[in-house]
Order: C-alpha cells, then structure tokens, then sequence
C-alpha cells in the first residue's frame, strides 16, 4: 500500500522559474526529486538534478554515478559537479557544505537557472537548533535552517523543512525507490551525528517551532529596523551614515541590533556576528560620551549629539580598481564610479579636509589615481534581515 504522499512547500515557485534539485542519493533528496518531477509535470518548469562528488571517501565517485543512473530510470537530466584540489584537514563538514553549495549555485548562475532546491528536512532543522542552543539563544542564530534564501544571486528553496525524514523515507519504500546510506551520517565524531542519536521525535518538533518563532522575530526586526532606516537615518553622499542619538530610544530587542548590521553590510560588505562584537556595539552606541570604536571594516563613532558609521580606511574590498569599457565600476562595494575607461580608482587617502565631512571619510571616497575626472555615487546595499 503507498504510504502518504509528503506535501512539499513549492508556494514560492512561479511558473518559468528553471529549477535545479540537489540531489546525493540520499532518501531525502530522493524524495525531493521525485516529488519535484511530479510537481513539474504539472506546472510546465523545467528542471534538472545535480550530484556533487566531493572526494572525501573513495567511493563518493561511484555514490555521483549512482544518482546519474536512478535519474536515466526516471528520465531526468542530470549533471555531476565535483570538488577539485587539495582537501581540508579540519573542518571538514563544514567546507564540504560550502564547496558544494558554491559549485551548485555557480552552475546554476552560468545557465539561468534561478531556484536550487535543496531536502533539509524538519529533522535536520531540530538538530540545527539543538545544536545552536548550546552557544547562543539570538534569534537570528535559533532562525537556524530558512526556508528560503539566496546564495550568490541562486535563489535556495527548501520545501521539505515541514516534513519528517521518516515520511521521506515511507514514501520510498511504497515506490519501491531505493537510497544511498551515507557513512559519515553515523559517525559520532560530528557534532551533528551526535544530536541526532540524542533527539526524539517530539523534540523534533519543539525545536521546530523555536526555528519558526525565532524567524518570526528576526523578520519582525528587519521590518522595524527598515522603517526606522527610512525616518532617522541620514545617507551622506560622500559615502557614510549618521542619525540622532536621541532616535536609538524608541528600538527595543534585536531591531536595533538589524540596524547596525543593516548599516555595517551597506559599509564594508560584512554581515557582522556576535563574534565580531556586535552584541557589544549595540550597548556601546548608547552609552554617554564621544568615542569611537571599529567593527567588520567600519569606525562606529558618538558624538554629543549624533552616531556616525563611516568606512575603516584601509580596509577596502579592492584598494585599486580599473574602469572597464562600459566606462562604470562598483567601488569597495558602496561607490558607483563613472568615468574614461582604464582609469585606476582608489582611496583618497590623506587629503585636504572637506567643509562639515569628517577626515576618515574623505581618506575614504574615491578618486582617480592620475587625476583623471571622474563621477562618485553612493550606492550602498541596504539589507536589514
């Protein structure tokens, strides 16, 4: 008798979207390619699956294969991607993941395909969860897996984050579908190995919910730190932000925290953690006094009457950049610099101070290295999630 169909979260998917589906050969993203065929079949959008050989264990090459030929029983297209070069020694889980996440979504961006769809599952949600709870209890850490985000421009979807890995795996076993079983998965020397032998199914689910609560309130600060952006924040066009201090009263929670991480980002190109002492800058910012303190690349500096985050000299993306034929470049991530192409764009270092800017951030504007005219835009990315 088939056993109940899992009902994947594809609400997000348009029609036209070109899908790719992650797939190890593994139950869980078995049962998401499955599914996703049938899915499909219904709406008309084109997809694939791609296999990633990471070279770790000697028979990785053969488990890609594997996958290549379940894919030709099924009719699907599929494409082996592989990680080439030396290995890491330490780490390894943790670099495999972004080798294949970078792989996956390079392919992806060179062919136009805009959505990856990856099989995390309610399990491996729980184990995120547990796994963060013994380091932080930040909402923005206890978010833990998202059921949708971007990587490099790919949009990444997970449909089957409400959906047990049990149900995956009865699903298979009514199709008559076999999987590969991945050795490493009971290998206790991995944290997360470890948290699964100790989770139950029902504190699957309680994690669970903390991961939806927890994104809930993370979405609630981006929201009110996006709004407050707009009411008190002042975008100076020689590349640097200001607002009263006296506006900081009204934030409460993690708003404020979004704020300055939002800010920090439009900067320097950094999304500060709690490891980089953001957590210490919030409660920084609002103690009385002027002074002035660094983080991620950007100097966060009170005054009497005003907070100023300016970029860190020094500390730019690229120090020199070359103007392209298209006679416009992207400078240290904040500046849209037009001008003659070839022109070599960099720091302005130490220069004669401008009337009511401060001195670091004139270092810090962009100038043409021979003297060249050229125009400067501050164009900074503003993302408060």
């Amino acid at each position: 008798m088939l056993a109940a169909r899992p009902e994947p979260d594809f609400h997000t998917i348009r029609q036209g979207d070109r899908l790719a589906v992650a797939v190890s050969g593994g139950s869980d993203s078995l049962a998401l390619l499955l599914l996703t065929k049938e899915f499909c079949a219904v709406t008309g959008n084109v997809f694939t699956a791609l296999t990633f050989d990471h070279g770790l264990r000697p028979e990785s090459r053969a488990e890609a294969e594997w996958v290549v030929t379940v894919c030709g029983q099924i009719g699907v297209s599929v494409e082996i991607l592989s990680w080439d070069g030396p290995k890491p020694i330490t780490g390894i889980q943790a670099k495999a993941r972004d080798a294949r996440y970078a792989a996956l979504t390079r392919w992806c961006a060179e062919r136009d395909y805009s959505v990856l769809l990856t099989a995390h599952t309610r399990d491996d949600q729980a184990e995120t969860v547990a796994m963060r709870l013994k380091r932080s209890r930040s909402p923005r850490s206890l978010a833990a897996i998202w059921p949708e985000n971007y990587m490099s421009g790919t949009r990444i979807v997970r449909p089957l984050l409400g959906t047990s890995k049990a149900a995956l795996r009865d699903y298979l076993m009514s199709l008559d579908q076999k999987w590969l079983e991945d050795s490493s998965n009971n290998n206790s020397a991995f944290e997360r190995v470890r948290i699964r032998q100790e989770l139950s199914g029902g504190r699957h689910r309680e994690l669970s919910m903390l991961a939806a609560d927890s994104q809930a309130e993370v979405e609630w600060a981006s929201d009110v730190a996006s709004t407050w952006f707009k009411s008190y924040v002042t975008v100076h066009p020689q590349g640097y932000f200001s607002f009263l201090r006296s506006a900081i009263g009204p934030l409460r929670g993690i708003a404020f925290e979004h704020v300055l991480r939002g800010l920090i980002f439009a900067l320097s190109g950094r999304r500060p953690k709690t490891s980089d002492g953001l957590a210490r800058i919030v409660s920084w910012v609002r103690l009385p006094g002027a002074s002035r303190t660094t983080v991620a690349g950007v100097i966060v500096a009170r005054r009497a009457r005003t907070i100023l985050l300016m970029r860190e000299p020094g500390r730019f993306a690229e120090p020199e950049m070359v103007i392209p034929a298209s006679g416009e470049v992207v400078w240290d991530n904040r500046f849209i610099v037009t001008g003659p192409a070839s022109s070599v764009v960099k720091a302005c270092g130490k220069a004669a101070p401008q009337r009511n800017v401060p001195s670091v951030v004139v270092e810090t504007m962009p100038v043409s290295a021979d003297g060249t005219e050229i125009g400067i835009k501050f164009a900074p990315r503003l993302d408060f999630g």
